[in-house]
Order: structure tokens, then sequence, then C-alpha cells
């Protein structure tokens, strides 16, 4: 895991309103010259507010830098 998805991780993992443990983010390179990078959050949560605070938590530190998409499913 790159550095960015283990401070990532840690900050979803830290969130007591998050249920983490079917959570995963995935790293892709994209482009031409693969220079532009996607953070991706994949896996399932238990609610809508849960899959916005993760997605928050992302935006937050890929910035600029990273694109972001957010492919949680929400299963009750």
């Amino acid at each position: 895991m790159s550095d960015i998805q283990n401070v990532i991780m840690r900050d979803i993992e830290a969130d007591p309103t998050i249920d983490s443990k079917k959570i995963a983010i995935e790293m892709q390179a994209k482009g031409f010259l693969r220079k532009r990078k996607i953070i991706r959050l994949i896996g399932s949560v238990k609610s809508e507010i849960e899959k916005k605070k993760a997605m928050q938590i992302v935006v937050h530190f890929a910035g600029d830098n990273y694109d972001v998409a957010n492919n949680l499913i929400i299963k009750t």
C-alpha cells in the first residue's frame, strides 16, 4: 500500500461512524503517460452517511493531485 493509501485508511478506520471492515482503497494510473492517478474507494458500507464521510476523507487527502472515484455500495 502506498503512503497516501495508509493515511486515508487510518483516518477512515479512526472515524467511529464508519464501519471500515469492508472498505478498501485502490490506486490506479490513467492517461497516455499514466501520470494522472485515481484513488478508488471500493467495498460496501451500511449507509449513505458512511459513504459520504469516507469520500470526504479521501477528497481531503487527494487534493488536486488525484482524481477520486467512489465505488462504495450501500448494503443494509
